[in-house]
């Protein structure tokens, strides 16, 4: 998950109030909640949109080109050797 980010937008009053009834009658439990809620069916009702759609193809074919997936972990220990032995290498100052 990617790190929050804290955006301050204003509203028209007709959109913060279908908001506010959508936690109110439970659906959200937070304002948050049901504004993500809201960009997430946008996104969705965007998979209808040619140049969304190529985009994510684009995304896809970039993916499957760079190889197969790596474990994160062990990619991050291959980086971390890598990094101790150039550090190692180098004279001392």
């Amino acid at each position: 998950m990617s790190t929050p980010r804290t955006l301050a937008v204003t509203l028209p009053a007709p959109t913060a109030a279908m908001l506010e009834a959508r936690v109110a009658d439970g659906t959200y439990a937070t304002i948050e909640a049901a504004t993500e809620g809201a960009i997430a069916e946008w996104t969705l009702r965007n998979l209808d949109d040619p140049a969304f759609v190529a985009e994510v193809r684009r995304l896809c074919g970039e993916a499957d080109a760079s190889g197969p997936p790596m474990d994160g972990e062990a990619a991050l220990d291959a980086i971390e050797a890598d990094l101790v032995a150039v550090i190692r290498s180098r004279p001392a100052a």
